[in-house]
This record gives C-alpha cells, sequence and structure tokens, in this order.
C-alpha cells in the first residue's frame, strides 16, 4: 500500500498513535511512516488557545471523517431536542428516561463503593426516600447536579455555576475553598514525556480562564468544544476532590448551553470512569498535545448514548399514536372524513429543500415575529437558503442583500447565535451550513 494511502488509513479510518502503527503494521521501524502521517494530519490541524504546562499550545485535527461524524451527532442531537419539544420535556429529567440514568448513577456509585441496586437508584430519580441514605449521598448529590444542569440553560457557563456543581457534590452551602490551594502530586508521572498528574495549584487558575474564554470563543461543532473543556479540566484538575465528576458534568453542560436543551444530561459519558483504554487516549493526548486522539475515541459513545435516548423517544411517540387511535371514536359510515387542513395553514419545516416564493415569504415574516432582533435582511436570506447539507457563504448573502462585506458577516454571525447555521471552517475561509430543525415547527 503507497505510503500516502497509510497515512489516511491511520488519521481517517482510525486515529491511531505511533505504537498503533507499528503494532498494526507488525515493525517497529515507522519513523519515516509516521513523519508522513503527522505532515498529511498537519493539512486539518487547528491550534487552540490552550496551553499544556510546558507552554506548547494544544491542537485538534479536524479530518473529514471526524468533521461527518461530529455532524451525524449534532444532528442526532436536534432531533432528540425537537422530540423533547414535541413532549414537552425541554427543562426537565424526565420518569420516562429512567433506565436511561440507572447506568450513569451506577458507574458514580462505584466509584465510592456506594450500593447500586436498581430499587436505590430508582428511588434516587423519583426523589423517594431511599435506604443507606449516607452511603449514596454522593450519587444523589451527582442527579441533583445533572438537574441543576437541565434547568439552568440560560445561566453563564462560568466560575460561578462550577461553584454551585461542587457545593451540590460536597453537600454543603458554602465553600470554605474553591480551586485547591496545594499540589496534588509533586512530581510528573514522566518527564521524558510530559505527562503529569495535575496542573500545580499557582497555574489553576491562569488555566481555567483560558479554558473558560476558549469555551466561549471556539466556532466548532459542540461536542468538539465540550471534548475539549473535558480533557483539559482533567489535565487541570482544579479541585480537591470531585474533579472527574466535574469534568463529565463540565460536558454535558456545554451541549446544554448549545440549545440542546435538557438532552445532554441523558448521554452515558460517565462510563468513562471505568475504561481503561480513556484513561490510555487521556495520556496520550498528554504526550502529543494532540486532543483528536480523544475526540476519535468518544464519539463512538456518544453516537451509541444518543441513539438510545432516541430509540425511547420514538417508542414513547408510537405509544402515544396507538393510545390516542384507540381512544379516538370511528367515524360512522356514510359521513364524509374530516377534511384536511389547506395547505396554507399548515406548519413549514426548516427542513425542506425546495419552497417556493409563498411559503419562502411566509418563513421569513414568521422569523422576524419570533425573534425580534433578527433582521430582515437575516430572515429573507435564511428563507431562501437553508437546504440541509449545503454550504453558504458571506459572498452569497453579500451578492443577495446586495450589502457590504461586513454587514454580510455580521448577519450570518447573528443567524448562527440564534442557532439556525453553524459555522465551519473549510480551507482559508468560513462557511455556514445549517442546522437540522427537522420537526421543530416554525409556528
Amino acid at each position: 500500500m503507497p505510503i500516502n494511502d497509510l497515512a489516511i488509513r491511520f488519521t481517517d479510518e482510525h486515529y491511531a498513535t505511533k505504537q498503533d502503527v507499528a503494532k498494526q503494521l507488525g515493525t517497529a521501524v515507522v519513523d519515516a511512516l509516521w513523519g508522513t502521517i503527522l505532515q498529511y494530519r498537519s493539512t486539518f490541524a487547528r491550534i487552540l488557545p490552550l496551553q499544556a504546562m510546558d507552554k506548547q499550545s494544544l491542537q485538534i485535527v479536524l479530518t473529514p471523517s471526524l468533521l461527518e461524524k461530529s455532524i451525524a451527532f449534532d444532528r442526532k442531537m436536534a432531533k432528540a431536542v425537537s422530540l423533547f419539544n414535541y413532549h414537552q420535556i425541554q427543562n426537565q429529567l424526565h420518569p420516562h428516561f429512567q433506565k436511561l440514568f440507572l447506568p450513569i448513577l451506577t458507574t458514580i456509585g462505584k466509584q465510592y463503593g456506594a450500593s447500586t441496586a436498581e430499587r436505590n437508584l430508582t428511588y434516587i430519580i423519583e426523589e423517594k426516600t431511599v435506604e443507606r441514605k449516607a452511603e449514596l449521598s454522593s450519587v444523589n448529590a451527582y442527579y441533583q447536579s445533572l438537574k441543576l444542569i437541565a434547568n439552568r440553560r440560560q445561566s453563564k457557563l462560568d466560575e460561578d455555576l462550577m461553584g454551585e456543581l461542587l457545593m451540590l457534590l460536597t453537600n454543603t452551602n458554602e465553600l470554605t475553598m474553591f480551586y485547591r490551594e496545594k499540589d496534588l502530586t509533586n512530581r510528573p508521572r514522566s518527564l521524558v514525556a510530559r505527562v503529569y498528574e495535575a496542573a500545580p495549584y499557582p497555574m489553576i487558575e491562569p488555566m481555567m480562564q483560558a479554558l473558560l474564554n476558549t469555551i466561549k470563543q471556539l466556532t466548532l461543532s459542540p461536542i468538539i468544544v465540550a471534548t475539549i473543556a473535558l480533557y483539559y479540566l482533567d489535565y487541570i484538575k482544579p479541585f480537591e476532590v470531585f474533579n472527574d465528576e466535574i469534568s463529565y458534568l463540565l460536558f454535558k453542560n456545554i451541549l446544554v448551553h448549545s440549545d440542546y436543551e435538557s438532552v445532554p444530561c441523558y448521554l452515558n459519558i460517565e462510563q468513562m470512569m471505568e475504561n481503561e483504554q480513556y484513561e490510555k487516549r487521556m495520556l496520550e493526548v498528554q504526550r502529543s498535545g494532540d486532543i483528536t486522539y480523544l475526540l476519535d475515541f468518544i464519539l463512538p459513545f456518544m453516537h451509541a448514548s444518543i441513539d438510545q435516548l432516541l430509540d425511547q423517544l420514538v417508542s414513547i411517540q408510537k405509544q402515544q399514536l396507538i393510545h390516542e387511535q384507540k381512544s379516538t371514536p370511528a367515524i360512522p359510515v356514510g359521513f364524509p372524513s374530516p377534511a384536511p387542513l389547506p395547505k396554507e395553514t399548515s406548519p413549514f419545516s426548516a427542513s425542506e429543500t425546495t419552497i417556493g416564493e409563498v411559503e419562502a415569504n411566509r418563513l421569513q415574516q414568521h422569523l422576524i415575529e419570533t425573534h425580534p432582533s433578527m433582521k430582515k435582511g437575516e430572515a429573507f436570506f435564511y428563507s431562501r437558503h437553508h437546504s440541509l447539507g449545503k454550504y453558504y457563504t458571506l459572498a452569497q448573502y453579500k451578492k443577495l442583500l446586495d450589502c457590504a462585506y461586513e454587514t454580510a458577516r455580521t448577519s450570518m454571525e447573528h443567524l448562527v447565535k440564534l442557532g439556525y447555521y453553524r459555522k465551519e471552517k473549510y480551507k482559508n475561509k468560513y462557511v455556514y451550513t445549517t442546522v437540522d430543525l427537522k420537526g421543530v415547527n416554525h409556528e
């Protein structure tokens, strides 16, 4: 196989480490090939505004394969949100999905040697009195933290919110200390490989500020931003206790703040606590400074988790339809069936690929009435450019609206902020792709 094909194979098909490459090829002499692989990856590399403890910048390699997986995940999340809206369960943890929380709380309970009997965990979810209340206090605290995230979607993602989560986990009404004031370990795991147990305590505050700023500034897919934050918080370990729990809660919090409602709370990222390969990937990121190793590992688990939730949502929807059909009286023979609504009154879906000018004007007017901050030009452009799988540019906006470049840029950025487009980088420019709003009515 040509060396360039191997570079693609060990990057796009599986984001391999140097050791993986040597093992799969059955040879220890892979230096030349590894150099070609790194060169190929550099084409897709993005330097992040985050530094390791040795001041080296971290990076993420956004290969076409990983971008496709990330976009597919975003679409599944959007679909789950539309179904949540349909069932009116946007900002609460619903008892219908109890069994999705059981493995999450079981994993948390095992970390503290608590009883993880299903009955006790079910009582926690239903907020009933449980046996061994003291033993399960950490499990209950974690569940309450998930509820806080689900209900506080509009709050800022900052130190205050993390402080609230820390108070819940430590079962206190006031923190005597926020960031830790001493080192968790006196020396790094490995000086040669730049692998550390945790950040020295004087570096915690500036590193955490860099992380919070990065979360606000990055315009990548939410799952990518959440993974970057998950790694970096685990890398710093800024607290005396509950660093793992806070890192998973931050991961979910970022997704919640990306307009995914309470959906991320049901994702089982906590299963990583019991996964040896997860720990190995975290160490590989430390050695290489490349967070892609973690993203490549996490994405399949997150896809499986959101698929579970979607299956449950579809099942609930089917049960409701069956119930409605059974409870609806049959129409007597000889009576005409109710006439369908005229086309003009049926709600318009943003996922339709082709529309007429009448429908476009109707959607445009609805967008303006729904979002007072949306300008007429923004509504005009979106109502005519929202096909899934297509990418739009600032030049298209500028040409259609006959406006200045800066006007086009600020307008498209505003549509991104409102959740209608997602901004992505392609080569040396930004493009905008429609967010999947299938099932979400504009009326």
